[in-house]
């Protein structure tokens, strides 16, 4: 069992979030069982409350307790006491109320892991699985499958062995060709080198011009007042 923070549901239904591709390579893995509570689901709520937004979140939590492998914790005043004693006995951190709730119903499912990038899990001694390194799945992000050098959601390198037939193809492609002529290499670097740039010699301007004539002797300029 793994239980769910609202970080990794706002990541997954939200493209534009930064979470957004590690949130979807741990959904695509299927974990058996899910666990989480109706304050976390209030604080995913929360931020998709506006009206453009509010049909994927209802929609989303239509899947999820109608989902057998889903379990959620309903909000209780006995879950919110022993919250808000968890959240007034570590008053050095800087912990949230509904995180002191979770970290409750953690510890008492006996669950180690959870599908979060919040470090505050990690400093209550869980494992905050959106912050790995390596992804569970290998995945294809837009953009580099027609790379000879194919890199995953996470940063690390796919080996082209365990692609399929049809994307195997794809990476044995020549990478498309820029207007100038220049490739691009597995590290997205130019191949060739750059044209020499034209001389961008600045044009010397004429002197300023004084408000008064200049003489041959120096210590004989003066500004001239009145008439001449």
């Amino acid at each position: 069992m793994i239980f769910v923070d609202s970080g990794y549901l706002i990541g997954l239904l939200d493209p534009r979030d930064q979470l957004h591709a590690k949130a979807a390579a741990w959904a695509r893995a299927a974990p058996q069982s899910l666990l989480t509570t109706e304050f976390v689901l209030c604080e995913a709520v929360n931020r998709f409350s506006m009206p453009v937004d509010r049909n994927k979140i209802h929609r989303a939590l239509d899947k999820i307790y109608a989902a057998d492998h889903w379990e959620v914790v309903p909000v209780s005043r006995g879950l919110l006491v022993n919250g808000l004693a968890l959240h007034r006995q570590h008053t050095d951190k800087e912990w949230s109320l509904t995180d002191c709730i979770s970290f409750r119903v953690i510890r008492d499912r006996s669950v180690t892991q959870a599908l979060t990038y919040d470090h505050h899990f990690e400093q209550a001694g869980f494992e905050a699985l959106l912050r790995r390194r390596n992804c569970p799945i290998v995945t294809l992000p837009r953009g580099f499958t027609t790379m000879r050098a194919t890199i995953d959601v996470t940063g690390s390198r796919i080996d082209p062995a365990t692609l399929p037939p049809e994307l195997r193809a794809k990476l044995n492609t020549e990478p498309p060709a820029r207007k100038n002529g220049t490739r691009l290499s597995s590290d997205r670097r130019k191949t060739t080198e750059p044209p020499p740039r034209k001389n961008s010699r600045k044009r010397q301007g004429s002197p300023s011009r004084l408000p008064w004539p200049r003489c041959a002797v120096r210590k004989h300029c003066r500004p001239l007042r009145g008439k001449r």
